[in-house]
């Protein structure tokens, strides 16, 4: 079996700015995930709707690699 490839997690002000660039949220971020392909279908993974922020993760497809996406941890 093929290992899937790792998971990426940013505090936002430190992920990639085209990345940090899809949120909408307008400043109120805490992280950033990039999460590969396949994972989402069986909703996110525990420990990111358990991250200590009171933030509700927001998904986005990712804008250079095709069927992953980009999670983010805004306040709302």
């Amino acid at each position: 079996m093929t290992p899937l490839p790792p998971i990426t997690v940013w505090r936002f002000r430190d992920a990639p700015p085209h990345l940090q660039a899809l949120s909408t949220n307008g400043g109120d971020e805490d992280w950033l995930v990039e999460l590969p392909p396949g994972l989402q279908e069986y909703g996110l993974p525990a420990w990111i709707e358990r991250m200590d922020c009171m933030c509700e993760p927001l998904s986005y497809p990712h804008p250079d690699k095709p069927d992953w996406s980009v999670i983010i941890g805004c306040h709302t």
